[in-house]
């Protein structure tokens, strides 16, 4: 899948699910550090790294995290999905 191809995903799943707009820069800063990184899954990233860089305060923070879970599961409709630690796995995967 290309990077254009989790952008293209993500814009079908946003406009179902109806994102904060948090949500969709935490989305877009991680895609932006899997690309970074190669694509090596999982990764890590700080908490506070994020924060930082998308200048959000962690409750925020957590709350875009939790926007991305279905209001029925704990399944993602993203394409990167995140566990809640202060230096938090991510890995991508599809929408589904």
């Amino acid at each position: 899948m290309t990077y254009i191809d989790y952008l293209n995903q993500f814009w079908k799943a946003q406009e179902e699910y109806m994102l904060p707009a948090t949500a969709i820069a935490l989305y877009a800063y991680l895609l932006k550090e899997c690309n970074r990184r190669s694509w090596k899954m999982p990764f890590t990233c700080s908490t506070v790294v994020i924060c930082d860089n998308l200048h959000v305060c962690k409750t925020a923070l957590t709350t875009a995290r939790k926007s991305w879970l279905m209001p029925d599961s704990s399944s993602s409709p993203m394409a990167v999905d995140a566990v809640y630690r202060p230096n938090t796995p991510y890995w991508s995967g599809r929408i589904s």
